[in-house]
């Protein structure tokens, strides 16, 4: 698999920051790069903020139905090659 000069580009503008989540598929605390989905549940730095707010807010929110909503859109995770 190669990647174009594009994509190499892109890789080298990132910031090298991570974010870091409780995972709510692997159960557990992973870094995931700046801009990028988290490799299991998929969520992005900014889903992931709003899921912890609807936690703290309401007590009986249902993580499994906000998973499967945010599932519903395209989202890119790997390079197919």
């Amino acid at each position: 698999m190669s990647y174009s000069q594009e994509e190499i580009n892109n890789f080298f503008k990132r910031s090298g920051r991570m974010w870091k989540h409780e995972c709510p598929v692997e159960h557990t605390t992973i870094e995931v790069g700046d801009g990028e989905p988290c490799n299991w549940c998929g969520l992005y730095e900014e889903q992931y903020l709003q899921l912890k707010k609807n936690q703290i807010k309401n007590k009986n929110f249902n993580t499994e139905e906000f998973l499967q909503e945010i599932k519903q859109y395209h989202l890119p995770h790997f390079k197919e090659g």
